[in-house]
This record gives structure tokens, sequence and C-alpha cells, in this order.
């Protein structure tokens, strides 16, 4: 029986899924960057203390602060799911489904686990960290020392990469979304630079990771 969704094209995959799209420059790039945004963590961090409280940072707050947020992210999947699935695009339909888990693991599992085990102070915090994992995992100082990786940061790279990869179209705005999403959590004070760039590069290897599967998993098919 057909498939009720919008058919591949000609070669048997749809457009965004044809020829290998591998960036190894880019891993490059990020692994090198990592340690140096540990470097300019206090400078940064210093340099950005002045704006705290200030109406930008209470626009940012109200603004861009949504962008990286799951009240706002999971809605947002599911639209795009049954907007995918009354317009029978398999490209919207796939991105929903497959943002959806990517969102999961790298935010909701790997991002979890790696706060809780690495317990990073957030900046200006100078309280006592948790004395056990129980006060680590939802103590009532825990999260302050959830600081790294960026859980925002994690989970809005991570569907950026994702959508953009069934809607060509879209990946640029959401990858300049998910930089705004970065520049805030700095910007407010809520991470460190370095946290940021790990939580991108998290949420950019689960996707990355995902996409491969996808791909093997419709080169077997086809």
């Amino acid at each position: 029986m057909p498939d009720p969704i919008a058919q591949p094209s000609a070669a048997g995959r749809l457009p965004s899924e044809r020829g290998p799209r591998r960036f190894p420059w880019l891993w490059v790039l990020l692994a090198l960057g990592l340690p140096l945004s540990f470097l300019i963590d206090g400078p940064v961090l210093r340099a950005l203390h002045p704006v705290l409280g200030t109406p930008f940072a209470h626009i940012l707050e109200h603004t861009v602060r949504w962008l990286g947020n799951g009240k706002l992210q999971i809605p947002a999947l599911a639209a795009l799911l049954l907007a995918g699935l009354l317009a029978r695009s398999r490209p919207m339909v796939r991105a929903g489904c497959w943002a959806f888990v990517s969102l999961t693991l790298a935010a909701g599992v790997l991002c979890q686990i790696l706060k809780v085990l690495i317990g990073r102070a957030r900046p200006w915090v100078t309280g006592p960290p948790p004395v056990d994992w129980v006060g680590r995992l939802h103590g009532p100082h825990a999260h302050d020392f959830q600081a790294f990786p960026s859980g925002d940061a994690t989970a809005t790279f991570a569907i950026a990469v994702m959508v953009g990869y069934f809607l060509p179209k879209t990946r640029l705005p959401l990858l300049i979304a998910g930089v705004l999403v970065a520049m805030e959590r700095v910007i407010l004070a809520a991470h460190h630079p370095s946290d940021v760039w790990a939580g991108a590069m998290l949420g950019l290897f689960v996707s990355q990771a995902l996409i491969g599967m996808h791909r093997r998993r419709t080169a077997k098919q086809g």
C-alpha cells in the first residue's frame, strides 16, 4: 500500500537525504574551541556583569529565553508534526518525530546526567556544593550546581540540526536561534561560555548521530 505521506523523489530519497553531509572540520573547530571557552569564562562574565538587572536583560529574559525553553520547543515540535500530517508532508513529519527523539536524548537524558556527574556551579554561585548525590539530583540548591553543559543550548542545537536536515530552508534561522539562546544564557549569567559551547556540541553530536542512523536505515530500505 502506498505511503500516505508525500512520496520520495525519483532517486528514491527525499531531497534533504541525498548525499553525505559530513563536516569534520566543524568538529575540529568545536573541539579546539571548548578548552578556549574555559579560558574566557571569567573575563566574559565580568565584562557582562553590568548588564544584569538592566532593561536589556529583562527583554532577553522574556523573549530569547523562551526559544530555548522546553515549554515552547515541545509544543512547537508537536505543531510541526501535526502540520506535516495534515499536509501529508513526509519531511515535516520526519522532522517533528526525529527532532523530538533528539531533544529527549540530548537534553532530557545525556545533558541531565552530565550536569549531575560534573556538578559545576553556575556563575556567581558562592555557596557550598551539595554533599551527596541526592542533593545533586533534587536538593534545594541542586540547580545552582547543574551548569555544565547548558540544557537550553543542548536542546536548541539538537532541534536546529535535526529539523534543518529534513527541512533545509529552516536550517539557518534555527541555527541563528541556537546562537541567540547560547548568548542569552551567558549574558544573563545563567551559564559560563564553556557551558553553552559544550551544550551546543552535545546537541550537534546527538542529532548528527541520529541522522547517520536514519541514513543507514533509508539506504537499507532503498
